[in-house]
This record gives C-alpha cells, sequence and structure tokens, in this order.
C-alpha cells in the first residue's frame, strides 16, 4: 500500500509534485517538502516558500470538487492548530484562508487533475502555513501575515505538523465521505466573517455588502444594495469595524 505521508527535501511546488504522480500516490495521501522552488497562490500569485514553514499538498481521489476538499483540507489544519496552540484565535476566511485576527496565517490552492480524456480523475488540495515566520520574515510578504512563532512565540516543526496534519485529514476525509452536509456545516460555522460588512475584489471590478452565507456549492451569498449575489471568488476585504 503506497505510503499516506510523504516527505520531500525539495520540490518545484507540492501540487505538482501531486499531479505528476497522481496514479501512484494513495488516496488521501499528504505530501510535504521543506522547501518550495515554485510555490504558487490563488490567481497564479507566487508563494514565499522560506524553510520555516509548512508546505503541503492532499491528494483526493474520491472527492470531485475543489470545494469539497478545501473543506476537508482546512478543517484538518484547524484542527491541528486547536491542538498545538490553542491559544490562537484562527479562523477560516472565505474562500480558502486561515486568519488570526485580521492577519493571513495559511493560504490552499485546490488543483483538479484530469485523465487523457479530459475528466475529473480528482483534486490535489494545496496547503502553506506560517510556522516559524519571524517579523522579518512576514514583513517581506507585502501583506497583513502571521505565523505560530509571531502570535504564539511557539515553535513548531514541519515534520511534527505534518504528522499531526496526517492524522486529522484521514479522519476528516472519512467524515465527507460518509457525511459532507455535517462536514459543511462545521466549516460554514468557522467563517467568522459571515455577517459582517466585507469587500470582494474580483476579476470584473468590487462588491461591498454584507456577507450573509456560504451556498452548499461554495458560493458567498453577498447582501448588496442591488440585492443578494452570488460570488463564486475573489479576494476579500475586511472591514475596520467587523473584527
Amino acid at each position: 500500500m503506497p505510503d499516506r505521508l510523504i516527505h520531500l527535501e525539495s520540490v518545484d511546488s507540492t501540487n505538482l509534485h501531486c499531479k505528476r504522480e497522481f496514479d501512484s500516490l494513495a488516496d488521501g495521501a499528504l505530501v510535504y517538502a521543506d522547501m518550495q522552488t515554485a510555490g504558487r497562490g490563488r490567481l497564479g500569485r507566487k508563494w514565499l516558500s522560506p524553510p520555516c514553514n509548512f508546505y503541503g499538498s492532499a491528494v483526493f481521489k474520491q472527492c470531485f470538487d475543489g470545494f469539497g476538499a478545501t473543506m476537508t483540507l482546512s478543517l484538518a489544519a484547524l484542527d491541528v492548530l486547536h491542538e498545538l496552540v490553542p491559544e490562537m484565535d484562527v479562523y477560516i476566511k472565505w474562500p480558502n484562508d486561515l486568519f488570526c485576527g485580521r492577519a493571513k496565517l495559511a493560504g490552499m490552492l485546490c488543483e483538479g487533475v484530469l485523465d487523457n480524456h479530459n475528466r475529473l480523475k480528482g483534486v490535489i488540495a494545496g496547503l502553506g502555513v506560517n510556522l516559524n515566520m519571524t517579523g522579518d520574515d512576514l514583513a517581506a510578504i507585502g501583506q497583513a501575515a502571521v505565523s505560530v512563532l509571531s502570535v504564539a512565540n511557539r515553535q513548531i516543526m514541519p515534520d511534527f505538523f505534518a504528522e499531526k496534519l496526517a492524522f486529522y485529514l484521514n479522519r476528516r476525509y472519512i467524515n465527507y465521505s460518509n457525511s459532507p452536509e455535517s462536514v459543511f456545516a462545521e466549516w460554514r460555522d468557522a467563517n467568522r466573517l459571515i455577517g459582517r460588512r466585507i469587500k470582494v475584489i474580483g476579476f470584473k471590478g468590487s462588491e461591498e455588502g454584507i456577507f450573509r452565507d456560504v451556498a452548499e456549492s461554495g458560493e458567498m451569498l453577498l447582501e448588496t444594495a442591488g440585492g443578494i449575489k452570488k460570488i463564486n471568488s475573489g479576494d476579500v476585504s475586511i472591514d475596520k469595524g467587523s473584527l
């Protein structure tokens, strides 16, 4: 049986590695690396990958949408953080970030894997978590960001984080396979911005309003002056008075 936790010293990106090796990897496998040379975030953005954080990707062969993979992996990451640093007040920021206060702690990138006939075989979900970055490291990111070290003054080694994540990922994946609606309910509850006034910046401009809810398919339901709008993707800016 293929290993479910795989460690690499260096790779272009764990998502790219998992896409290349998809057929040989176990369903639910977690691949992590000490360093990424071509880490990527959402919308093609470069993801800085200094060798002090967690960089990993999970393989989902029985999950055929990015939203299901996002929910499963983000809740597993929350499980780890709640166990190891319960004093950190971490929450999910739609669509797929983990925040502490008003700053980013972790980000995700989900990608579909296609066969030779352009049919979906499964999903790869990548996760980057700022574990041991110093204040100077965080300042280089160019946006509000925190690390476990900067908030909790505690170091967590990536290997240890990976072992914990593999455990919780397996449990969450089983939960999702048996009861996706219960996983959605937990994921929705962890989205603290529901009910808050926000601004969403997308490809076609920006929208402002109140984040009313999340549809079961993952879209944000944003209440604007013109009524409720469904939003599939975008960058969410938090109103200063919302947290």
